[in-house]
This record gives C-alpha cells, sequence and structure tokens, in this order.
C-alpha cells in the first residue's frame, strides 16, 4: 500500500485494533510488521503519537548496519575494500568526461576543504562531498545511488574505526585526484584515488577495546 501509494508519505496509520482487523491478523503480528517496516524506513513509530508513513532515505536504510561496524573493525576494512572496487575506476571515468563545469565543480570542492584546512577544521562532510562529486561525474546513476546510500556509513567509519582526522593528507590527496581528473588523465586518476583509499585503510583501528576497558 506504500509502494502503491495508497498510504502516501506522512499519512497517519489507523490504530492496530483496526490494522490488526482490516488485515485479519493477531496485534502481535501486526506489531512485528510495523517494527520491519521502521526498520526499513517506510514507518516512523511516534511514542504516543501513532505511526506516520515516510519515504526511506539513505540514512535509514543504513542504520541496521551502523551497530555492527561499531562492533567488527572488518566489516570497516570490507567497506574500503568495496570502495576500491568502485572508486577508482569511477575517477577514471570522470577523468575521460571531465568538462569545464566539472572543473569548476572541484575546484570549488578543493577551496572549501583549503578553507576547513586553514581554519583547523575536520573534512568529513567535504571529504564525502568530494566523492560524490566525483561519482556524479563519472556519470553513473546506479554507483552514485549506491554512494548516496554508504554515507551514514562513511561516517561512521571515519568516527569509530580511523585513528584520527588528517585534513592536511586528505586535502593532498584529493588534490591530486582532482588534477588529474581536471587534465583527463585516466590512468593518473585511477592510480591517485588508489592511493588515497590505501591511505584511508592503513588508518582502520583494527584492535577492539579490550572487555574491561583497558588498552587493547
Amino acid at each position: 500500500m506504500i509502494r502503491d501509494g495508497e498510504l502516501a508519505e506522512g499519512t497517519r496509520l489507523a490504530p492496530e485494533r483496526e490494522l490488526a482487523a482490516d488485515f485479519g491478523v493477531s496485534r502481535t503480528t501486526l506489531r512485528d510488521a510495523i517494527r520491519e517496516l521502521e526498520l526499513l524506513g517506510y514507518l516512523d513509530v511516534r511514542q504516543g503519537d501513532g505511526t506516520v508513513v515516510r519515504r526511506p532515505d539513505a540514512a535509514a536504510l543504513a542504520t541496521p548496519f551502523l551497530g555492527l561496524l561499531r562492533g567488527q573493525p572488518q566489516l570497516g576494512e570490507d567497506l574500503i575494500a568495496f570502495r576500491r572496487m568502485l572508486e577508482p575506476e569511477l575517477a577514471a571515468l570522470a577523468a575521460s568526461r571531465c568538462d569545464e563545469a566539472d572543473a569548476a565543480a572541484l575546484e570549488r570542492s578543493l577551496a572549501r576543504q583549503s578553507r576547513r584546512v586553514a581554519s583547523g577544521g575536520g573534512l568529513q562532510n567535504e571529504d564525502l562531498s568530494f566523492h560524490r562529486l566525483v561519482a556524479r561525474m563519472a556519470g553513473n546513476a546506479t554507483v552514485l545511488h549506491v554512494l548516496h546510500m554508504l554515507q551514514s556509513l562513511l561516517r561512521e567509519l571515519r568516527v569509530h574505526l580511523l585513528a584520527g582526522d588528517h585534513p592536511e593528507r586528505d586535502l593532498a590527496q584529493h588534490t591530486a585526484i582532482a588534477e588529474a581528473i581536471i587534465g583527463g588523465d585516466a590512468g593518473l586518476a585511477r592510480r591517485s584515488m588508489i592511493a588515497h583509499l590505501d591511505a584511508v585503510e592503513r588508518g582502520i583501528v583494527r584492535d577492539a577495546p579490550a572487555a574491561d576497558g583497558g588498552p587493547p
């Protein structure tokens, strides 16, 4: 009903008793279904205010994986490995398709990053925006959507699994990638992206804290 538009975004669901009767199921079964749809991002259960239909966004779809990512550094390594399968080729494609508008967008991104570094700030949001820009330039809508869905996981990776922030290093590597793309050098763009992801992977904290809270 949600997918077909019968229940539009923002619609408040009927009370449990009515829904259970309409679908011919027990209230326990109905609650289980509501919990699953909430997890998938289709419903927003508001304590004391009912249940409202919503459209799942990238953050909602990534939510089930966040707890796993925090507790299992191997998943962080797997996420980087997945990026290594995609992003070097995206950088190469971007280099082969870069036009004046794309070059200007890259230069604006680097300028924002430079200002953040000069002010002593981190590059978390600008880093994600830069990689999304490269994917958009590659012209692959499917991969761009996949990367958008990974945004929450990438933020979680930075917060919980990377050993500190390295804005100067990231800026230098982003600059190398951007210059290769603007110069139309697909091979160099690919190699520069690989070098960047190699550096990110080396920063993953592989040793989980000891159970007593002491040093690993």
